[in-house]
């Protein structure tokens, strides 16, 4: 019964960063967990005090942000908008140098680990370039459709990118070199674990939420990569095993579209938002639902948890980032 109990229970934000005027797409922390940012439809990149719970920064973009990635040093932030993926100073809010595809419009940027190279994904390829030069290193084509997200492996050997029709597809970092593809799954989202709490977020979010149409799966890789949380469109949860992409299990239905999960850093629970405007924490072991967050009238596009494990970011069509307090893991006896 305590476990009935503690699956249904709610509880309220710790902070809520208002300041947006349209729905919020993406959300992220600094390495140091003491800043997180934010990007919406409004064509602003917000970057706030957690512990203030201030704007500290306004970053203004050239139309609407699909995606947003902070370096693994906390310093830099790349996002998407119409020029391309801009870079910026989070300190000073400087732009430093915007890198653009061939094929159409940027809509999925990611950082390498050492923080050297920047992963821009559009319309059916990767462009990887160098911070330092702007030059383009590696180009991997033949992907086909719009990216909607695009991940690298930890030890930089792959990248993992996805595609509005829900193809999944892995290469070599280096040479591009496809090595498996997989897909078709019924607009699943997925991500990976991460030690710094790697998200995964809806990025096809338009006037007051995100659209029917254009889906997609959204990934990011995590600290051992070997397992995968993916939302389904019907509600479901799946976990995955990574590379092989076998299917480990599938967690219960919940209402409404799954449009954005997360990997805790302890690899042992995940997230899950969507359009009933409810957060919820799983269990990944047992395969239950742990605890529920809810966003009154708001859909949630956008999850990502603190590189402790402590706290979770959430953003969606309110307009609002919302601050989140996770639960204490129950130790394994």
């Amino acid at each position: 019964m305590k476990q009935r109990t503690e699956k249904k229970r709610q509880t309220i934000p710790l902070q809520i960063f208002k300041g947006h005027e349209k729905c919020v797409t993406t959300v992220a922390w600094t390495a140091d967990g003491i800043s997180c940012l934010s990007g919406a439809l409004d064509g602003t990149v917000r970057v706030w005090n957690i512990q203030t719970g201030c704007c500290d920064r306004i970053i203004c973009t050239q139309g609407g942000v699909k995606d947003l990635a902070v370096s693994p040093d906390g310093r830099f932030a790349v996002g998407t908008d119409k020029t391309g993926a801009p870079v910026w100073n989070i300190r000073t809010g400087e732009c430093l140098r915007t890198f653009s595809n061939q094929l159409g419009d940027v809509s999925c940027v990611a950082w390498a680990p050492d923080g050297k190279l920047v992963i821009v994904g559009s319309v059916g390829e990767i462009r990887i370039w160098e911070l330092s030069t702007g030059k383009c290193r590696t180009v991997i084509t033949g992907l086909d459709n719009q990216l909607t997200s695009v991940a690298v492996s930890p030890d930089g050997r792959f990248v993992l990118s996805a595609d509005q029709y829900d193809m999944l597809t892995l290469c070599e970092f280096t040479t591009g070199r496809r090595l498996w593809r997989v897909g078709n799954f019924d607009k699943w989202r997925l991500t990976l674990p991460d030690c710094g709490g790697e998200f995964c977020k809806h990025q096809d979010a338009g006037g007051s939420g995100p659209s029917s149409g254009g889906g997609g799966q959204y990934v990011a890789f995590g600290r051992e990569g070997s397992v995968a949380l993916a939302g389904n469109r019907d509600g479901t949860l799946l976990l995955w095993e990574i590379p092989s992409g076998k299917l480990l299990e599938t967690l219960p239905a919940i209402q409404g579209e799954v449009l954005c999960v997360a990997i805790c850093p302890d690899a042992r629970r995940g997230l899950s938002g969507g359009r009933d405007g409810v957060l919820r924490l799983w269990d990944l072991t047992s395969h239950r639902c742990i605890r529920e967050m809810a966003v009154q009238g708001a859909v949630i596009t956008s999850v990502a948890v603190s590189p402790d494990g402590r706290y979770v970011l959430s953003g969606g069509s309110d307009k609002d980032v919302h601050l989140w307090k996770l639960p204490r893991p129950i130790r394994a006896t």
